[in-house]
C-alpha cells in the first residue's frame, strides 16, 4: 500500500525533521559541555576548597577583630566612667570650697573702679557728688580719701593706698 503524502505534508515533515537535527545539535553540544565540566570538577573542587579555608580564616581575624573592639570599647568606658567620678568629686570640692568662701565685701554705692590691696583687701573708687567729684574707700582697714577734682587724681590716690595698705581682709585671716 502506497500512502501519497501532499507537498505541504512533505514541506512540514521536513521541517519537523531540521527542527529535530537542531534539537540534536543543541542537546550533543549541552553534553560536551556537560562533559568538559565533569572533566573540570576535580579542579573546581580544590579551588573550592582553598576558598572555603579562605573564608574560614577571615571569618576567625574578623571574630578576633570584633573581640578587640568589645574590648577597645570596655576599656574606653571604664576610663570615661573613671574622668566622670573624677569630674563629680571636683565638682563636689568646689562646691565645698565656695560654700566655705564667704561673699566679697559689698561695694559703696557709685564704685567706678576697685584695687587690690598687698594684704588681699579691695580699695574703691568712689564717684562723688559735689565740687569734688571722687574719693576712695579702703574697703579693709577703712581709710577713705575724697576731694579729687579729677578722676585721674582719685585713682592715682586709691593705687597709692592699695600698694601700701597690708591690712588682711576678715574672711582671709580666719582661714588661715
Amino acid at each position: 500500500m502506497l500512502k501519497l503524502i501532499t507537498a505541504g505534508a512533505l514541506a512540514d515533515l521536513v521541517q519537523r525533521a531540521e527542527t529535530a537535527e537542531t534539537s540534536l545539535a543543541d542537546a550533543n553540544r549541552k553534553l560536551a559541555d556537560l562533559t568538559a565540566r565533569q572533566e573540570l570538577a576535580p579542579e573546581r573542587e580544590g579551588e573550592a576548597a582553598e576558598l572555603r579555608k579562605e573564608l574560614a580564616a577571615v571569618n576567625v581575624r574578623l571574630r578576633q577583630r570584633d573581640a578587640d573592639g568589645e574590648s577597645f570599647r570596655l576599656e574606653t568606658n571604664m576610663r570615661l566612667a573613671a574622668c566622670d567620678r573624677t569630674i563629680a568629686e571636683l565638682g563636689a570640692e568646689l562646691k565645698l570650697v565656695r560654700a566655705d568662701r564667704p561673699a566679697g565685701p559689698e561695694l559703696p554705692e557709685r564704685t567706678v573702679l576697685t584695687f587690690r590691696t598687698v594684704g588681699g583687701g579691695l580699695v574703691a573708687l568712689i564717684a562723688t557728688s559735689g565740687p569734688c567729684n571722687y574719693g576712695y574707700q579702703c574697703l579693709t582697714c577703712g581709710d577713705e580719701a575724697g576731694g579729687a577734682y579729677s578722676m585721674e587724681n582719685a585713682r592715682r590716690w586709691a593705687n597709692e593706698h592699695a600698694a601700701e595698705c597690708r591690712a588682711i581682709p576678715t574672711a582671709v585671716a580666719t582661714r588661715t
